[in-house]
């Protein structure tokens, strides 16, 4: 076989070299001192590049050592091998070249799966993080650094002034959690500066605090926070709480179903987005709303979606709510944003299409119609967390995190937490922060003794926000009040008194059992409700969470060590990019051991210190809002005439005139049969022999004929025609 490969590749070597230009451009391209490699790129793609290292290779190149790539996507997935010449003949004859190509072949289909285990080369994985001291470069991006290696935190100014559009009414749409509406919060407020005028459509529960904010409020229905809590809390859930990550994709569609299947609450969501966006100039949405794409359609106004997780097709990362407790390839990864895309599809279309042909008055549309691949994006979190990935295209920017201003947000401590912080540091001890939020857990006296003992044990100072003993009865999550870790909510599903009574009277036992707990542990414990993060977490050495996007982003602008342990949604892919950043762990369980264990790494571990605090300076230094209005005013062009194609394909071509005409031949056949038989001969003045009246049908007819002021109308014609009709 390998003699056989190696004649045919001379004899076309040879046939390109005598019969065509082709030949000559093939050979010039071989005579090149480096050739083409593949290089690893974000999530196992390619692109191409020089290698320095082949810079010793032969300048003449034997006939047989080479595979033409006729087309450029033949170029990406084929590497050109070049053999060095061999006095002997003997070693082509041999056939090795058969195993050389079989076996580079298999090492790039294994490079493609390795290298999306670690894409960015960032970081280390598990413990093997534990010596990360020599790794802080490797954790952040070159450019982030100067020519010492320090890291560049320098500020450089963003115009935003420039090409800057007319003042706007802007509608920010956005459901969720408190960490999903306060990154738009701090968007308006700079937006409101520049100008513009803006809104945020979404839950009643947060209209004080963005109005506080002197931002525009406009309410939404639906309440999506039911989908979490179905999620979380729903049998195959609650049996695998302690390896939930591994079922993430399949725990949030079992959810999506159970609340979709609520008919009121998509309807309500429908019926008022539509309504809060009615003035809007330029719309601005979250795209687990789902409906903003046909709102601007219907509009025919700029539309620009934003998102605190990966929501755009990608090798490089799995779909944020599908991220698992594996790296599964660059396949699977673009696979995932497909998949959830279509389930999600398929849930809503129905709806979303008599939505549409309603009051809309677009036509019905198909996941691929709308085009969602081509609307502008921007990522507000940091591209030294997650960099963009090679495969995101220009509409796609990854802008930083858009963080509240400190004098509109930042909130003093309690006396009495400032004043222990400030005892345990004199002791010289290490002050972490546990907690969240308000998730559900089957047994919260179980995971209660598990923190605790861990704390024990660690010999740590801890501040522990107990959401979870809230959410201990099935049913309920009380969470902590306005300001405390995102995600807090309250919920009841069952309505009884007796059910209420039942659940409040659990989750306050539980409460109960963790104060008396860490009231016994004042030395190194302290129980809050709440507490808000950004003032906190400076103060501290550590801080342990669920892993949400907001809390995850203060605890690395803080720049501390991120433990995390995810529970659902986007907290897995979190947890693994702090990882693979080697300034944080992913907690696969809430063990007592596995707690203790990563509360002694991040507060002992001298090169993850180092490496959170490098990332945090450079995290603080972004101007994400800045950078997202900038975006925003360089994406409008393209947004606008992305939404006038669409719009123009969907619009519904209906012939009013007609249909006004025939609502009111409708109307008047409708009166005129409700109408009483003898008050209609009357106004007609009809009269008709009385052994055989008027067929419905008939009068109906004549009624309309009637109404046309037709002269066959007339009383001697209706005389005569009545007669005709009784012979």
């Amino acid at each position: 076989m390998g003699n056989a490969l190696h004649t045919t590749l001379v004899r076309r070597h040879q046939y390109l070299d005598e019969n065509s230009a082709e030949g000559d451009n093939l050979a010039t391209r071989m005579k090149q001192k480096t050739i083409d490699r593949a290089e690893p790129q974000v999530g196992g793609g390619s692109v191409f590049q020089r290698f320095p290292e082949q810079a010793d290779m032969p300048q003449n190149v034997d006939n047989g050592s080479a595979i033409e790539a006729k087309t450029l996507e033949q170029r990406r997935r084929f590497i050109t091998y070049s053999f060095r010449k061999t006095s002997s003949s003997s070693t082509m004859r041999t056939g090795r070249i058969t195993p050389i190509l079989f076996g580079s072949f298999l090492l790039l289909s294994l490079l493609s799966f390795s290298i999306s285990s670690n894409p960015f080369g960032l970081g280390l994985k598990g413990s093997a993080a534990s010596d990360a001291a020599a790794s802080i470069p490797k954790a952040l991006s070159p450019k982030l650094l100067d020519s010492k290696g320090n890291l560049n935190v320098e500020k450089t100014a963003i115009d935003l002034h420039s090409n800057a559009p007319a003042p706007m009414k802007i509608t920010c749409l956005t459901i969720g959690s408190r960490g999903d509406v306060q990154p738009y919060i701090a968007l308006c407020q700079k937006l409101n500066e520049l100008g513009h005028t803006c809104s945020i459509a979404t839950h009643e529960k947060f209209r004080d605090w963005i109005v506080q904010s002197d931002i525009g409020f406009r309410p939404v229905a639906g309440d999506p926070e039911e989908l979490i809590k179905h999620c979380t809390q729903n049998e195959r859930s609650k049996e695998r709480a302690e390896a939930n990550s591994q079922k993430n994709f399949s725990n949030h569609f079992y959810g999506c179903k159970k609340i979709l299947q609520f008919g009121p609450w998509f309807d309500k969501l429908l019926t008022s987005a539509w309504e809060a966006s009615k003035d809007a100039e330029l719309l601005i949405e979250s795209p687990s709303v789902m409906v903003g794409a046909h709102i601007a359609q219907a509009r025919n106004i700029p539309y620009i979606r934003a998102f605190t997780m990966p929501w755009t097709r990608t090798g490089a990362y799995p779909h944020a709510m599908a991220a698992m407790g594996r790296a599964w390839g660059t396949w699977v990864n673009k696979f995932s944003y497909k998949l959830f895309d279509r389930l999600t599809w398929v849930l809503i279309r129905d709806k979303v299409n008599a939505w549409r042909e309603g009051p809309l008055e677009l036509k019905r549309t198909t996941l691929a119609e709308m085009k969602l691949s081509q609307v502008p994006f921007l990522y507000n979190f940091s591209p030294s967390v997650a960099p963009k990935p090679n495969d995101w295209g220009h509409m796609i920017h990854v802008t930083g995190y858009w963080f509240v201003k400190q004098d509109k947000q930042k909130a003093k401590l309690a006396k009495e937490l400032q004043e222990r912080i400030t005892k345990a540091k004199a002791e010289g001890k290490k002050i972490v922060y546990i907690g969240f939020g308000s998730i559900i857990v089957p047994d919260p006296k179980k995971m209660t003794d598990a923190v605790i003992g861990a704390v024990d044990e660690s010999k740590v100072f801890a501040i522990i926000s107990g959401g979870w003993t809230a959410g201990a009865a099935e049913g309920v999550t009380k969470g902590a009040t306005e300001g405390a870790t995102e995600g807090a909510t309250e919920v009841v599903t069952d309505v009884t008194d007796a059910a209420i009574a039942k659940n409040k009277l659990e989750a306050e036992k539980a409460t109960a059992y963790m104060k008396t707990e860490i009231g016994k542990r004042t030395d190194s414990m302290y129980y809050v409700d709440s507490v808000p993060h950004d003032t906190l977490f400076p103060q501290i050495d550590a801080a342990l969470h669920h892993g949400g996007a907001g809390t995850t982003a203060a605890s690395i602008r803080a720049g501390i060590p991120t433990l995390i342990k995810p529970f659902f949604g986007d907290q897995t892919f979190w947890a693994q990019r702090v990882e693979k950043l080697g300034v944080g762990i992913h907690l696969r369980s809430l063990d007592k051991k596995v707690i203790s264990k990563a509360l002694t790494e991040a507060t002992a571990n001298e090169g993850k210190i180092k490496a959170a605090k490098a990332l945090g300076k450079q995290v603080d230094s972004e101007q994400g809002v800045e950078s997202a209005i900038r975006s925003i005013y360089d994406l409008m062009g393209a947004s606008r005439s992305l939404i006038e194609q669409t719009r123009r394909l969907n619009l519904l071509k209906k012939p009013r005139l007609s249909i006004r005409i025939n609502k009111i031949k409708a109307q008047l056949i409708q009166a005129l049969q409700e109408m009483p038989l003898g008050r209609l001969w009357r106004m007609l003045n009809f009269k008709y022999p009385i052994k055989k009246p008027i067929s419905t049908k008939e009068k109906v007819i004549e009624a309309i004929v009637l109404t046309k002021n037709s002269p066959v109308f007339r009383r001697d014609n209706v005389a005569q025609h009545s007669e005709k009709k009784t012979t």
